[in-house]
């Protein structure tokens, strides 16, 4: 198809003066038309600028047939007088910019996860979202991935290069619409070009020639015996007919895509479940909220040899998801965080050193005592000051197999009790209580 005609909707143009866009991989695709319009449209124009309006340039062939060769958002509009002419200037992206404006927080744990189901879970955030799964469609990730304050877009963007392939705008329609992969266009048959240019690039060799026909992004055409699909498309205007610099190519164009920002980051959470050294937890400001993966927790010292410190955390404790490069697969669970909720204010002081369970055992270190406790009447403590203190509300036992040995070197052993006092050695016995019983084979008294 030729233009005969070119038609910007809905703005009325008198005649086009400059015309001009680029539709092509990962990129958002933009558009700008300016011409002469009627200066009765002036305000009706304004109104139009001024609020969330979408155009379409539209071309009509020698016998009328439309077709529409770009649509998208209008970004930027101005009016002016040139030669006491009024001329309309508009900017145009397609809906895929929308996609480019939010960064969000979603995470993507379940190992089954497809790039499909990704793809889904962005249709809450606009009102006309819609893709097209070329490629990748119900292919799981298998890994674990993070969208941190990245766009949809530039998300996107980085599935695609997961799946080793790109991502176009849908430039044809409005709305927040992308494919997934290079759209599959029209088998155009053979093609001419006077004049081109070969181009060697990381995937593959690209050739790059101007037509007057106009072709869509992921058309077929047939150039010196290859077949070759549109991959870019760049517009001009030129003397009153618009032209078409097309780049066709054999493979995909690729791009390395990576989330620079998630390296150093850590994401806050809560423990769902413990598993050995692993855990699954949710991300607080997680838009996805899910558990699924096992992250490895991170310890203060671990050995192979099995020596080494095991402390994990328990359900609904809060930790910190740290993710120590840009690559989310290497995400591992941090120590918990310090809440004073129902700790009672056993955390004021940071000279006392404490580890205790929710149950209530504790071990604690001041700096001139040593305590553990079940904090329901047992403790033993060893202070500096008053010395070893044994407390319990339940018996004690001290069983040994080698001997027993109480000394106090310069003081006195009491043993006291309102009952009794029994001491036993074969069938030799002393008991105390309101009066002495000794028993034995020989008992001698001096």
């Amino acid at each position: 198809m030729r233009e005969q005609r070119v038609v910007l909707e809905p703005f009325g143009l008198s005649e086009i003066l400059q015309c001009s866009g680029v539709v092509c991989a990962n990129q958002h695709g933009f558009m700008m038309i300016k011409g002469y319009m009627k200066k009765e449209k002036e305000g009706e124009y304004l109104k139009l600028l001024g609020s969330s309006v979408w155009a379409s340039v539209m071309v009509y062939d020698e016998w009328g047939k439309a077709g529409v060769l770009f649509t998208g958002v209008v970004t930027d509009g101005e009016i002016s007088v040139e030669n006491g002419l009024k001329t309309l200037k508009v900017k145009i992206k397609t809906g895929s910019f929308l996609m480019d404006l939010e960064t969000h927080i979603r995470t993507f744990q379940s190992p089954g996860c497809t790039y499909d189901e990704i793809f889904a879970s962005f249709g809450a955030s606009y009102q006309e979202y819609g893709y097209i799964m070329e490629e990748g469609n119900r292919k799981s990730i298998n890994r674990f991935l993070c969208q941190y304050q990245e766009t949809d877009w530039q998300f996107a963007k980085r599935l695609a290069n997961l799946c080793h392939t790109v991502v176009y705008p849908n430039y044809i329609g409005s709305g927040e619409k992308l494919y997934f992969g290079r759209p599959m266009g029209t088998n155009r048959g053979g093609v001419t070009l006077t004049e081109y240019m070969i181009r060697q690039t990381k995937t593959g060799v690209a050739y790059e020639g101007t037509l007057r026909e106009i072709y869509d992004i992921g058309d077929s055409v047939n150039f010196n015996g290859k077949n070759l699909y549109v991959i870019q498309r760049e517009t001009f205007y030129n003397k009153g007919v618009l032209y078409h610099t097309y780049t066709f190519g054999t493979e995909k164009t690729e791009e390395e895509v990576e989330n620079r920002h998630l390296s150093g980051v850590s994401l806050e959470g809560t423990v769902t479940g413990v598993k050995g050294t692993s855990v699954t937890l949710t991300i607080h400001k997680d838009e996805c909220s899910g558990a699924g993966r096992w992250f490895p927790y991170a310890t203060v010292y671990s050995s192979p040899d099995g020596s080494g410190w095991y402390c994990m955390p328990e359900k609904g404790d809060r930790v910190r998801l740290y993710f120590p490069s840009e690559d989310a697969d290497e995400a591992y669970v941090l120590n918990a965080m310090h809440f004073e909720n129902g700790a009672g204010g056993q955390r004021t002081n940071p000279e006392n050193k404490s580890i205790r369970n929710k149950q209530g055992k504790e071990i604690l270190l001041k700096p001139d005592s040593i305590l553990i406790t079940n904090n329901h009447g047992m403790s033993l403590e060893l202070s500096d000051d008053d010395g070893i203190s044994i407390i319990s509300d339940k018996k004690i036992v001290f069983e040994s197999e080698e001997a027993i040995e109480i000394t106090s070197v310069s003081a006195n052993i009491d043993l006291v009790s309102p009952q009794k006092i029994s001491l036993k050695q074969g069938n030799t016995s002393m008991v105390l209580s309101d009066s002495m019983i000794m028993q034995g084979t020989k008992v001698r008294l001096n």
